[in-house]
């Protein structure tokens, strides 16, 4: 059976109630499901992946609020920011970026990036 990152993350309680409370976690957590590779190493070696839509779709189940439209898009320009946290953008980030308190909850259910970019 094919390792399903949606299926792990609709099931954790943790990152539910995380993206549930506080916005900004879930924006991140949409922002890294866009366009990246995950695995299972110690299960699969075979990747899930899914694009924007299909990451919004994923935030809206998880956090319980918002449409599609409200996530699609919802990071910024590269250009827009000098760093992933800028306050003035209430911490969202472009999407494809993986922050590391992401990073860390993807890594308590097993999942690591297939094949990590260098993060800007």
């Amino acid at each position: 059976m094919k390792p399903d990152l949606a299926k792990d993350l609709l099931h954790s309680e943790i990152i539910r109630d995380k993206a549930q409370t506080n916005s900004r976690y879930a924006q991140n957590l949409y922002a890294a499901l866009c366009n990246n590779d995950f695995c299972k190493p110690r299960q699969s070696p075979v990747s899930w992946c899914c694009g924007w839509y299909q990451a919004a779709d994923i935030i809206v189940t998880l956090a319980g609020y918002g449409s599609r439209m409200d996530w699609c898009y919802s990071g910024v320009d590269a250009g827009d920011f000098d760093s992933y946290d800028n306050a003035s953008r209430g911490g969202h980030v472009q999407e494809g970026f993986v922050t590391d308190e992401v990073m860390r909850d993807l890594d308590t259910l097993g999942w690591c990036l297939s094949n990590p970019k260098e993060q800007s």
